[in-house]
């Protein structure tokens, strides 16, 4: 069967086949959190990121994608790409067991905004790999397309992710880092 590794640090998606051998890598990121700098609800439970570890996938996402019910989900500017997502099982993690995590790409030539400096306002924009999720790991269309390929032959695993968490260019010295 193969598998995926992301790597927070690289900021890389690489699939492997069943025997070990790298196919390809592509660029992906894990930045999750609330859906404004502004509005944060302590009892919301967004996930910033996937912590380090080996996750399986759902038997359903393990030979293809799956798409959405609903209309303008699966599309290149949509929040999952044009092949839907690769769900992982149930995650628990930070007192909440969090459902419907997993890989994906979507959100191609848009835009969100981070807030990294109150005054003077200073901002940071992402856009297709690196554009916010709601704690999935997103990557490129042509990652996607590469590892639908791959795995309607050879069924996809697990997922394995390493080195995550804020990104080191995130992360302020001597502050505490919120992962939930």
């Amino acid at each position: 069967m193969s598998f995926l590794v992301f790597d927070g640090d690289e900021l890389r998606l690489s699939l492997f086949d069943s025997k070990g051998k790298l196919v390809d890598s592509w660029w992906a990121s894990n930045r999750g959190g609330p859906h404004s700098d502004f509005r944060i609800d302590k009892a919301e439970a967004f996930v910033t990121y996937i912590p380090d570890g080996k996750y399986p996938f759902e038997a359903h996402s393990q030979s293809a994608p799956e798409l959405h019910r609903k209309a303008g989900l699966d599309t290149l500017t949509g929040p999952y790409g044009t092949l839907g997502i690769l769900k992982l099982k149930p995650i628990p993690f930070g007192g909440h067991v969090h459902e419907g995590l997993g890989i994906h790409a979507g959100r191609q030539a848009q835009m969100d905004s981070t807030v990294v400096w109150r005054k003077p306002l200073q901002q940071v924009h992402h856009a297709g790999a690196f554009h916010r999720t709601s704690g999935c790991i997103r990557s490129t269309e042509q990652a996607m397309h590469k590892i639908a390929a791959t795995i309607s032959k050879d069924r996809l695993e697990f997922l394995k992710v390493q080195n995550n968490g804020r990104h080191p260019l995130e992360k302020v010295s001597g502050s505490e880092v919120n992962r939930i």
